[in-house]
């Protein structure tokens, strides 16, 4: 068959383009809302709306059907979005569920009804939700029109991504037993919670729990992203900034790379024993994902999906306050401050534990592995997508 997108970025290669039985056929360049959004962006300072019209009432007549990520279709042709926490996903409600609960509630809105109005067409052959959390925030959106809400809920089912297995076992893993080998990756390293490993470590070394020679810590991340989202308005100074990158620089047992290419960063995660996402804010968590195809079990927070893609037999969950949609929200310095000490709280519980019990480590590594293989299979999930696209 011959798909149409709306763009080929990383959730599109991810989800979409990596079916080899279809052609994919890019129509970014022929998106009205391409145009609209970088108007409203330099204008207007807009956040984007993800929409797709085209600029032509009938693109191509040899386009069997759209398969979106994240847009919402405004065309005659059938589509497919996949979407990672809402949809129509515009800034009316892109930060809704990300406000505290009593103030994250959704209320009716013109733009949103004529949007989900689209969904509600036949065309529409279905709207994928990459997570259970994602299909809540979405439910808690339909609620508020009644008129459409059955409509789309009937259209709409959880589909997690595909991922390849790495290794096939974990006697396959290259990895030495003299010490624990972390790994973190994350462009966004203070949102991702490198800071955070950054500290948990230093303190666990410090206060004699563990020595520098019982781990390694490979972090892969620019230390110069500092912004995170989640802290809004109380970020953190110049001088946090200055500490963390003096530890990552003195600390002996911590290796840290700007960034590497993606075949490398696969190879370390191979190589290494755990992986460490604790993550502020993330709306999946693809490298947990990609860290367990490897044989390597993940200590994450409790934020979105990460519930449900780090079981206890599989990793290790740091329990965080989140709001009702799974969201960690930061109302003054002090949440931030108690949050970020029961993160660090939680990685060095969970290191300590494992550097005394290696064998929980191989264990949960198995299970990690067998999980991909009975959840993210990428032949399950291509079959699945092609019988959506073959629907009505």
């Amino acid at each position: 068959m011959r798909i149409g997108i709306a763009s080929n970025g990383y959730p599109e290669k991810r989800c979409i383009t990596e079916n080899k039985s279809h052609d994919f056929i890019n129509f970014d360049k022929s998106n009205t809302f391409k145009y609209i959004n970088f108007l409203n962006s330099k204008l207007l300072n807009k956040a984007p709306s993800f929409i797709f019209r085209p600029l032509i009432v009938n693109p191509s007549n040899n386009i069997d059907a759209f398969h979106f990520f994240n847009h919402t279709g405004l065309l005659k042709s059938k589509w497919v979005s996949t979407f990672e926490t809402i949809i129509p996903r515009i800034p009316e409600v892109m930060d809704i569920h990300r406000k505290p609960d009593g103030e994250n509630n959704y209320e009716k809105n013109e733009k949103i009804g004529a949007l989900l109005s689209a969904i509600a067409e036949s065309n529409c052959l279905s709207i994928l939700a990459l997570s259970q959390s994602a299909y809540n925030i979405q439910v808690a959106m339909l609620d508020e029109y009644p008129a459409l809400a059955d409509s789309i809920k009937s259209k709409m089912r959880i589909v997690h991504p595909p991922q390849q297995l790495l290794v096939a076992a974990v006697t396959d893993k290259p990895v030495d037993s003299d010490r624990v080998k972390l790994i973190f990756v994350g462009r966004d390293f203070y949102r991702k919670g490198g800071a955070e490993i950054v500290l948990a470590v230093s303190e666990l070394v410090e206060s004699g729990i563990i020595s520098a020679d019982d781990i390694d810590v490979t972090l892969i991340g620019d230390l110069g992203k500092r912004d995170n989202y989640v802290h809004g308005e109380f970020k953190d100074d110049m001088q946090f900034y200055e500490r963390i990158e003096s530890i990552v620089k003195d600390l002996s047992c911590i290796s840290h790379f700007a960034s590497l290419p993606n075949g490398q960063v696969m190879e370390k995660f191979i190589s290494s024993h755990i992986g460490l996402l604790p993550t502020w804010g993330d709306t999946y968590g693809y490298s947990v994902l990609e860290m367990q195809a490897c044989g390597c079990p993940v200590i994450t927070t409790s934020v979105r999906a990460l519930t449900e893609i780090n079981p206890s037999e599989s990793g290790w969950m740091i329990d965080v306050p989140c709001n009702k949609f799974k969201e960690i929200v930061i109302s003054s310095y002090d949440d931030k401050e108690e949050i970020r000490n029961i993160i660090i709280a939680g990685i060095k519980k969970n290191i300590a534990n494992a550097v005394a019990d290696k064998k929980t480590i191989s264990d949960k590594a198995q299970a990690s592995i067998e999980r991909i293989k009975n959840a993210h299979a990428p032949d399950a999930y291509f079959k699945l997508i092609d019988t959506i696209y073959e629907s009505k």
